[in-house]
């Protein structure tokens, strides 16, 4: 759950920011939305076959 922290803080920073900063924010708004994806995937997968 703490990547959900990562994914506010590059929000406020794409939302806030300029130039290299914002783009590198919206990078990181894609990786930690894209783990939190697979972190519940990967619980859905593991919780089915228990």
């Amino acid at each position: 759950m703490l990547v959900l922290a990562y994914l506010a803080e590059g929000v406020v920073r794409a939302w806030s920011e300029r130039g290299m900063s914002q783009a590198l924010a919206i990078a990181e708004i894609a990786l930690s939305a894209a783990f939190f994806a697979a972190a519940v995937a990967y619980a859905r997968l593991t919780r089915a076959a228990a």
